[in-house]
């Protein structure tokens, strides 16, 4: 943990990562630390580290907000998340002050002792249940805005963040049913609990690209202010497309230079093509690119710029010219920057990996 300290130091939402292995960590510690004689003989002390859990929820959908550019800098308005922790320190206080020792003593026991299911963590399960869908949500509107901009592989080198929040969405099933199943799950949830805080901290060491500008995915917006991508997302429904308006004679204008551009000037052989780059090709409007994609077209600008690319590959392995070429060599001199990007893109459009499209081809 010194380490990781060390390693993220300077960066708002490493901070924030740090700070949720911290409780998690102190989480795992809750139920030994009532057990000691410490604890028996100064009961005081017995639920210090319980309100740790209510920071969970709020410290990971922090932390999520963070990396994908919503919020770099903690602010006071982020103390509201964590107000639970707060009132029940209070509350500890207060039962601390107001109660004596063996009165504490005595619930301590009494508490050790219950087989029912306890509504204080039904309370915390159920926050933390909260805050745990709106990470995932923000990550899947993210990566819905990423692909209407962006035609590389940035969804896959943040794939390590979607698997952490598989990890924490396991955790917390497996913590929830422990508990109102009263099965041998209760000895898992300690044991996922580790596994997610071993995953998180490891991913987030591997992967020290978090720390990049880039994946901050800002974009200027009508007032030219740098905002993040994610935040293009507010305007839905009838409202997402009301700059661009379309009409019909508009829309068959841009199809018809979009298909002249890519004849011609096959920009979709440029790895970090964008929605921006290509809007200026055809001289429109990011948002008239996009309508033209998704609403004219049906396909988002990362799977419409892939599925070129899958052609230009089919149009290679058809020419005897590249019969000495890898697949891989191929597919990034076609605009791929990833294996894994190809092989899903390739596989989506035809419908077999691309060394049995080869195969079939010989």
């Amino acid at each position: 943990m010194a380490f990781l300290l060390k390693r993220f130091s300077g960066s708002a939402p490493n901070n924030l990562l740090v700070a949720l292995l911290v409780a998690i960590s102190l989480c795992l510690c809750v139920d030994l630390w009532v057990t000691t004689p410490v604890v028996y003989e100064y009961p005081q002390l017995a639920q210090i580290l319980t309100p740790v859990y209510f920071m969970i929820g709020p410290l990971l959908f922090l932390y999520i907000k963070g990396i994908l550019g919503r919020n770099s800098v903690f602010n006071v308005f982020h103390l509201l998340h964590f107000l639970p922790t707060i009132i029940f320190y209070a509350l500890i206080i207060v039962i601390d002050l107001i109660g004596s020792t063996e009165d504490l003593r005595k619930y301590l026991i009494a508490d050790r002792e219950a087989t029912s299911i306890d509504g204080f963590g039904v309370a915390i399960q159920l926050q933390v249940g909260i805050y745990l869908c709106c990470s995932v949500m923000l990550w899947r509107r993210f990566e819905k805005a990423v692909k209407k901009e962006y035609s590389s592989d940035i969804i896959l080198t943040m794939n390590w963040l979607r698997q952490s929040l598989i990890i924490f969405c396991a955790m917390w099933l497996v913590w929830v049913l422990g508990d109102f199943l009263n099965s041998s799950l209760v000895v898992l949830s300690d044991f996922a609990m580790m596994v997610g805080v071993y995953f998180l901290g490891y991913s987030a060491l591997l992967h020290k690209n978090i720390l990049l500008p880039a994946l901050s995915l800002a974009r200027f917006d009508d007032d030219h202010k740098r905002q993040p991508l994610v935040k293009t997302l507010a305007s839905t429904g009838s409202n997402r497309y009301a700059r661009a308006k379309l009409t019909e004679s508009r829309t068959a204008q841009l199809k018809h230079e979009l298909h002249t551009v890519f004849t011609r000037d096959h920009p979709y052989l440029e790895p970090e093509l964008t929605l921006t780059q290509l809007a200026e090709l055809l001289s429109a409007t990011p948002h008239e690119l996009s309508q033209l994609l998704n609403e004219e077209l049906g396909e988002s600008f990362f799977d419409y710029i892939n599925r070129h690319r899958v052609i230009e590959v089919q149009r290679c392995l058809h020419d005897a010219a590249y019969g000495q070429q890898t697949i891989l060599d191929i597919a990034l001199a076609s605009g791929f920057n990833s294996k894994a990007t190809f092989n899903a893109a390739f596989k989506k459009v035809t419908g077999m990996t691309p060394t049995q499209y080869r195969t079939n081809q010989i």
